[in-house]
Order: structure tokens, then sequence, then C-alpha cells
């Protein structure tokens, strides 16, 4: 699969989920080859692509990692 950004051509090496919460959109990352050979991110934001730094996607880690921690936090106040 080819991902073409600002006319730039990025062959797909991988592809994984993306969460939002409450959107539908912008669901899929994919790790791209540049014609340069250098994997890159790219995220979507209204159904266009970018490339984005590593750290855009930390970000969504974290975001990933909070919920995971209130929802635990949640199943430990249920009674039984």
């Amino acid at each position: 699969m080819i991902i073409t950004i600002n006319d730039i051509d990025y062959e797909v090496v991988n592809e994984f989920p993306v969460l939002w919460l409450g959107w539908e959109l912008d669901s899929v990352g994919y790790v791209g080859l540049s014609p340069e050979k250098k994997h890159v991110l790219i995220l979507s934001d209204h159904g266009v692509h970018h490339v984005v730094t590593k750290e855009k996607l930390e970000e969504r880690i974290k975001f990933y990692e909070d919920v995971i921690f209130k929802s635990k936090l949640a199943l430990g106040t249920i009674d039984g």
C-alpha cells in the first residue's frame, strides 16, 4: 500500500490502530518507508494523512495508559 503526502509516496510497512475517544475518523496509523528509505510515522487528521513525530504517537500512548489506569481504578471500586 502506498500513501501519498505532498506528492511524496510512502510505502506502508506497518499498520496499527489509533484510538480517539468519541471520534470515528483517523483510527489507523502507519509506519511508512519514504523514498529515501527512512521509516516515518503517518497519522491522519480529519482524514488527511500527515507525517508526524514520535512525540505525537507517544501522546496517544500516554492517553491510552491514562484510560487503562482510570478503568482499572473504576473496577477496583465495584463490589463483588
